[in-house]
């Protein structure tokens, strides 16, 4: 069972990524990826975020690279800020 189960629904195998990206919301967000990647399926992150802090962002990413299952994504809300690494996160999980 995961920690935080606010930010990860096991039955459906979506990770929500919300709110501003920082240490704190990237190890959530990381553990809960890794943790659905243990077993077979496609793993949606539902993104609403206005970005945040980069090496939180690009370690996200990272793990989404790593990752053995499909993980797709979606944008839940419009962005107010830009943040590149989530752009990349994005781009990532919606074209791989």
């Amino acid at each position: 069972k995961l920690i935080h189960e606010e930010d990860v629904d096991e039955r459906m195998r979506i990770v929500y990524l919300y709110g501003g990206i920082d240490e704190e919301s990237s190890k959530k967000a990381i553990q809960s990826i890794k943790f659905l990647d243990q077993s077979e399926g496609e793993i949606t992150i539902l993104i609403k975020t206005d970005g945040g802090d980069w090496d939180s962002g690009i370690a996200i990413y990272n793990t989404i690279k790593e990752c053995n299952n499909h993980v797709t994504g979606n944008n839940a809300a419009e962005k107010q800020a830009g943040l590149r690494a989530i752009d990349e996160i994005k781009n990532k999980i919606l074209t791989t």
